[in-house]
């Protein structure tokens, strides 16, 4: 039994730009919070505060007519009282309302979008001259005023009603924005604060078309982050190699980040701190628990048994409660230490350093050697693979975001005029649901269909008859000794398989005993005196079925799909018409991986059996033709649909399954409901009693069972409590 409790999981925002709301309990909070800041101690602002450094006033992030909307001078800091207005949603001059809020009264009182550099440039400001540092910190400054420019001018962030039933979504005339630079990330205990150069951007509102202020939906700022960090992170990268600093592009998650060459990684590692700090004081604390309870189980006695579970439970999760992981984080951050002075901390900061061989020397040969690197060439063709290198159609903001990643050095413009120059040269294609794709990829598309059709159609010599009836029947017997049956779909999957035809396709869902029919066609075929080569997208689902098929009785190898290509192209694996490929999830299949595949199946003659189920989860790289792919098999009688399922026992539960599958949720979930396999409840703690009592008695009758709950730390261990004191009564 599996229980679901609370809404669905809220989505992650990406690195180096991180978007969070404001609200109005909290507005005033944050406003102290972020001023405190700025304010130096009483001994003047060479002094660290509270540890860490002063930081710059807030600036107003404002063009001409935003600065006229809220009556500021945005060439002077911000000042507190309108600072203070700001965040009660207030006009900084009349301390009129600024603009509407929600219907319950209540307000988002702004947007927090910080703007991070990469560590190895903080690694750099950090060891940097005071001149240096600050022609550093303008250039960060300026790439947040080009992200802010460039979310002006293409993200639909403001809302405006034509007519009472018509509501379109339309860029900002002008953002209104502060922005509050820092240098340091929290600190640590027993160390001082990592350097950690970034800029929260408060976003107050927007000026609309018409001149009125409004609210700036959040969600757009979600849905275009990828673009507005992008263009934030390429403006940077090109400023930065103004300062003399070769880049180092295409780092991070999907090559999307970059980095200052030539930064020891161990520095870079050294200065992000608190992760690792907080890691080793639970290593440490969970290590001081296993002591305790080895003590407790040798002392024997009724002790000895609960020792022993939580012992278990320890060495299975590989982790503590999460509340108790919580408080050695906060138990871990450093007071105020010993630093005094910002010179300290500088010291502080030179003597880490000087560990990794790096100090304020190495960054001016780093300067003087970006100063000799070539001029990189255009990105025409680099992006165009980019593009559909995980999808293979993309919205425009995502073929905006990825050239301006690519552009890193060159700048934002420079990106997004060769997005231009390929769209002009028909290189890349708009498609009717306004997505896009490129040229080579449509090609590649039509290719792959072609080689499929002629796969599909082609035909070789069957397995023989007798070994195919032989191995079925031997399945049926061995299902039936187990009280289990071999179904009519199951076997028509291995006619199908062992038949002329040189392509079959068998679609199923999960527990449609796809295994089953595999090891009846795996073992025919080995009779039948052929080699069995299983491969998948993941090395580890291939071998996963391979050693399935080895504990059947058959002698199969597994290969992720490029390992096959690899070992083909390398004479290590030879493919032949007595060679049978077992393609393990076809559907997750890219194209170009498809591509290959039925293109060696077409030269060397091998039998090739694709299972998959496109309904299960989508195609890992730029995919989509297995729709097609199935059309083609079943237009040559190779194609079977395993729809009975026969791992759930109950005819309902098989029924909403298959509803669910069919995309009606609804009547699944009235199914379930009406056989009380989903309980509503007036409130939160109810619910949460139903399922623990539920699991408790899944857990009595001998049955495997697991509780699901969206909420918080602290009411997750509050439910852990009261799971463990149901089991104890």
């Amino acid at each position: 039994m599996v229980c679901w409790i609370g809404p669905p999981p809220a989505v992650e925002v990406g690195l180096l730009l991180t978007v969070a709301k404001v609200t109005a309990g909290g507005g005033q909070g944050y406003a102290r919070y972020l001023e405190g800041k700025t304010q130096p101690p009483e001994q003047g602002d060479y002094y660290l505060r509270d540890g860490e450094r002063v930081e710059a006033p807030g600036r107003w992030a404002l063009g001409a007519d935003g600065a006229a909307a809220l009556g500021v001078d945005p060439e002077r800091p911000v000042e507190s009282e309108a600072f203070r207005s700001l965040m009660a949603v207030r006009h900084p001059v009349s301390g009129e309302q600024l603009r509407a809020v929600g219907a319950n009264g209540q307000a988002v009182v702004a947007i927090d979008a910080t703007f991070s550099a990469p560590k190895s440039v903080s690694a750099v400001w950090a060891l940097s001259s005071p001149e240096l540092r600050l022609q550093i910190e303008a250039a960060h400054e300026r790439a947040v005023d080009r992200a802010l420019f460039h979310a002006r001018e293409l993200v639909p962030m403001v809302r405006r009603r034509l007519d009472r039933k018509t509501v379109v979504r339309e860029t900002a005339r002008e953002i209104l924005a502060s922005s509050w630079r820092q240098s340091t990330a929290r600190a640590v205990a027993g160390r001082p604060p990592d350097p950690q150069l970034h800029s929260h951007v408060l976003i107050h509102g927007a000026l609309r078309s018409d001149g009125r202020v409004v609210a700036v939906e959040s969600r757009a700022w979600m849905v275009h982050q990828r673009e507005i960090a992008a263009a934030y992170r390429s403006r940077f990268a090109l400023e930065l190699a103004g300062l003399g600093f070769e880049i180092e592009r295409g780092t991070g998650r999907g090559g999307r980040y970059f980095e200052i060459a030539g930064v020891p990684d161990g520095l870079r590692e050294r200065w992000s701190a608190r992760h690792r700090e907080v890691s080793e004081a639970i290593e440490q604390r969970m290590a001081e628990k296993r002591v305790v309870f080895e003590a407790q189980i040798a002392q024997g006695g009724a002790q000895a048994v609960e020792a022993a579970q939580r012992l278990d439970g320890l060495e299975r999760s590989g982790r503590l409660m999460p509340a108790e992981e919580r408080r050695l984080a906060v138990s871990s951050r450093a007071g105020k230490g010993t630093l005094v002075t910002a010179g300290d901390l500088d010291r502080a900061w030179w003597e880490a350093a000087i560990e990794f061989d790096f100090d304020a020397r190495s960054v001016e040969l780093l300067r003087r050697g970006g100063r000799d690197r070539e001029p990189r060439l255009e990105i025409d063709r680099e992006l165009l693979l980019r593009l559909t290198e995980f999808d293979a159609t993309f919205a425009p903001r995502e073929a905006r975001a990825c050239a301006m990643e690519l552009a890193a050095d060159l700048g934002p413009e420079r990106g997004l005029a060769c997005l231009d120059r390929l769209r002009e040269a028909g290189e890349l294609l708009e498609l009717a649901d306004g997505r896009m794709t490129t040229r080579a990829h449509r090609a590649l598309e039509r290719e792959t269909v072609s080689l499929a059709k002629n796969l599909a159609a082609a035909r070789s010599r069957p397995v023989e008859p007798l070994f195919a009836q032989i191995e079925t029947d031997a399945l049926r017997i061995e299902l039936e000794r187990q009280g289990a049956t071999l179904a009519p779909e199951q076997e028509q999957a291995i006619a199908a398989a062992c038949s002329e035809s040189q392509l079959a396709v068998i679609v199923g869902q999960a527990g449609t005993g796809k295994s089953t029919a595999l090891l009846g066609i795996a073992r025919a075929h080995e009779q039948d005196h052929r080699s069995v080569l299983v491969t998948s997208t993941g090395a580890q689902a291939a071998e996963r079925l391979a050693m399935e098929l080895r504990q059947g009785g058959v002698h199969a190898r597994g290969y992720s799909t490029a390992a096959l290509r690899a070992g083909v192209e390398a004479g290590r694996v030879h493919l032949g018409e007595r060679t049978t490929v077992l393609h393990d999830e076809a559907a997750l299949a890219s194209t170009r991986e498809q591509r290959w595949l039925f293109a060696a199946a077409r030269e060397s003659g091998v039998r090739l059996v694709a299972i998959g189920d496109p309904r299960q989860s989508q195609a890992v790289g730029a995919g989509g033709l297995w729709p097609k792919i199935e059309t083609l098999a079943r237009e040559h009688g190779s194609h079977v649909e395993l729809s009975r399922i026969v791992r759930a026992r109950d005819p309902a539960d098989r029924r909403e399954q298959a509803l669910f599958r069919a995309g009606e949720h609804e009547r699944a979930i009235k199914g379930y409901a009406r056989r009380g396999r989903v309980i509503l409840q007036p409130d939160q703690r109810r619910a949460e009693d139903r399922a623990l009592e539920a699991a408790q008695a899944d857990r009595q009758a001998g049955r495997q069972t697991l509780v699901i709950a969206e909420t918080s730390n602290e009411r997750l261990d509050m439910l852990n409590a009261r799971a463990q004191a149901i089991r104890g009564q």
